[in-house]
């Protein structure tokens, strides 16, 4: 079978398809349709400043992402634990590995700290794979379950979390809160020193991609046999790898994916002094617009040129206003979390609208998930749509697909 693997889309899921592929010496090409690799995870070069694509961290502890990445080259800088809380008015530390300075201020009660270091024991003893057969609740309603109080969750989990998962309702999945409370407990939140786009960057290495190469249809009846480019360009293929958003497989392929994606919007700011002092990021009890608030020169001293800081907020959905309007807004309301710390004066660096940052994960998620194999010859779904969303999610989903791709060939090779 002398047609290659065809691997549509050169993010984190098509590059660990491909590379699974070379690895075991099939034959592949890699399509994109941008002018670089990494999908989601992009980082733009502005007036000296890094910016990712909407602000984004890194799970050390993701298991495939440990098998996948040369960590020590990708140069981590991190987060610290914990984050600071804001709430009327006030800053909050919240630092599990100092109990004593999160309790004295008397924002939370002793035993919702004594619950939540015994979750975190709880979660690092379960295997990934136990962790998805955990029973799956609202993430609120598990929480309330295992006995935390309504103000541990309100003050601490709803904000940090939806900074996660970009929804404060906290109806997601509880096996995914444990899975990323896993994460959390056995690793640091981290991004490397030349913004998110290395990890791609990394991976793309030896590889060889076709850029500019937008899949407009597949080709073949029964089987799937190729794909045919916007400039009419039929490629043939032993096989065809979706590994794209879930939207455009579905579209392409004619197949059910995923629902729409959650929304949010990222703006840069240049500011001549941190809204804080430490590298810890910034969430919000109370209700407004700004969702979170990074001091991103903090923790990444390369993201800013010399004498200037890098300050990242994000809002949840996509608001109607325009970009300037909408960057006066989120300055009025942070002047009351970090007074005298000028952010009058801050500057708008770009503001990111990303309209798929990740798809909804309600309790039972999973099992309405679309497997890496839809049911049609030659076709494989490769997106993190058929795993869970996040950086794992996509390496995993890629890994997979190219295994099931191999095995086929194989079978149909031997058959042929």
């Amino acid at each position: 079978m002398s047609a290659p693997v065809i691997v549509v889309g050169a993010g984190l899921a098509g590059l660990a398809a491909a590379r699974r592929l070379k690895q075991a010496n099939v034959p592949y090409l890699l399509l994109e349709a941008s002018d670089r690799p990494g999908g989601r995870l992009k980082t733009d070069i502005i007036d000296g400043f890094h910016l990712d694509r909407g602000y984004q961290v890194h799970f050390e502890a993701y298991p495939q992402a440990k098998k996948d990445l040369d960590y020590k080259l990708l140069d981590f800088r991190a987060y610290p634990s914990g984050a600071i809380i804001h709430s009327k008015g006030r800053l909050h530390k919240i630092d599990p590995t100092d109990p004593v300075a999160t309790l004295v201020p008397g924002f939370f009660k002793p035993e919702d700290l004594i619950k939540a270091r015994s979750l975190a024991l709880h979660a690092k003893g379960l295997t990934p794979q136990q962790v998805w057969r955990e029973p799956d609740l609202p993430t609120y309603r598990y929480l309330r379950q295992k006995g935390f109080s309504p103000q541990f969750i309100e003050r601490f989990v709803r904000p940090f979390f939806s900074g996660i998962f970009l929804d404060r309702s906290l109806d997601v999945s509880s096996q995914m809160f444990l899975f990323v409370w896993k994460m959390l407990a056995e690793g640091r939140a981290v991004v490397p020193s030349a913004g998110i786009e290395a990890i791609p960057h990394q991976l793309a290495q030896g590889l060889e991609i076709r850029y500019g190469a937008k899949v407009q249809r597949l080709v073949g009846t029964s089987r799937v046999t190729g794909v045919q480019l916007e400039n009419g360009e039929e490629l043939a293929a032993s096989a065809v790898l979706l590994a794209t958003e879930g939207n455009v497989a579905q579209e392409l392929s004619g197949l059910p994916t995923v629902g729409p994606g959650r929304k949010q919007v990222c703006l840069y700011f240049s500011a001549s002094m941190p809204p804080i002092d430490s590298p810890h990021i910034v969430l919000t009890a109370d209700e407004g617009l700004v969702n979170l608030v990074v001091p991103v020169s903090n923790a990444v001293p390369e993201a800013a040129p010399p004498g200037k800081h890098l300050v990242a907020v994000t809002l949840l959905g996509d608001p109607v206003e325009d970009d300037a309007t909408l960057a006066l807004m989120a300055k009025a309301e942070l002047e009351s979390w970090f007074p005298g710390k000028e952010v009058d004066r801050w500057t708008l660096l770009k503001t990111y609208r990303i309209p798929y940052s990740q798809f909804a994960q309600p309790p039972g998620f999973r099992r309405t998930l679309p497997g890496a194999a839809p049911g049609r010859d030659g076709l494989y779904f490769a997106g993190e749509f058929t795993r869970y969303s996040s950086i794992n999610g996509a390496l995993e989903a890629g890994a997979l697909a190219a295994d099931l791709a191999i095995e086929d060939r194989a079978r149909v090779g031997a058959h042929a």
